[in-house]
């Protein structure tokens, strides 16, 4: 089977790889090749404050994405009659608690809301994108849950050579302008490497 390369943080180093088409049922010998993964620096931290300030003491909650997971798989051609690979994924995140966070019925949020988003990419330019809305628990101040998203999927060209792709798949929190230039301004970027590695079960 052909694997995707990843961008996952150096501590997971989790992998996709092409596999089963939608329906469970293999229908060629070899998975179409998976486009690479890529999660822009900037785009793989999300820190949520109360709105009465941007210090410590203000955090509500801080959400980091551990890696990327997912599968390759044959798709149905599109309506121009191109064969089309259907990309699925998801993410694994790590959700702490902050000093703001509110108490058991002091609010009438009973669970955080997460955006995120998955674009494919050719030569830089943005083709399509999709934005995906999580629920998620809120951990008590301190603590810390990881959360995994459900698995999505987008369908991209398969192109001539159906063992090379030649598209990206980039995918993040989506930020809201003011997140993303906090990130910009107080963050490290976050340290991802590419990773190859089977399928569960494989």
């Amino acid at each position: 089977m052909n694997a995707l390369l990843v961008a996952a943080m150096v501590s997971a180093g989790l992998g996709l790889s092409g596999c089963l088409d939608p329906s469970g049922e293999t229908t060629m010998e070899h998975a179409p090749a998976c486009p690479v993964v890529d999660v822009p620096t900037l785009a793989g931290d999300r820190i949520r404050y109360d709105g009465r300030g941007l210090d410590i003491g203000h955090v509500e909650t801080q959400q980091h994405i551990i890696s990327v997971t997912g599968d390759c798989a044959n798709a149905k051609p599109d309506r121009f009659r191109r064969p089309m690979t259907r990309v699925r994924i998801g993410l694994t995140t790590q959700i702490e608690g902050g000093a703001a966070v509110p108490e058991p019925g002091q609010d009438d949020r009973v669970a955080l809301r997460i955006p995120w988003f998955v674009a494919v990419v050719k030569n830089g330019t943005i083709l399509g994108k999709k934005i995906f809305y999580e629920r998620a628990p809120i951990p008590a101040e301190g603590q810390t849950e990881v959360f995994k998203t459900p698995l999505h999927f987008i369908d991209v060209p398969t192109g001539g050579n159906p063992h090379v792709s030649t598209y990206v798949i980039e995918t993040g929190f989506q930020l809201t302008g003011p997140e993303l230039d906090y990130n910009r301004q107080h963050l490290d970027p976050a340290h991802y490497e590419r990773t190859t590695e089977p399928s569960p079960g494989q």
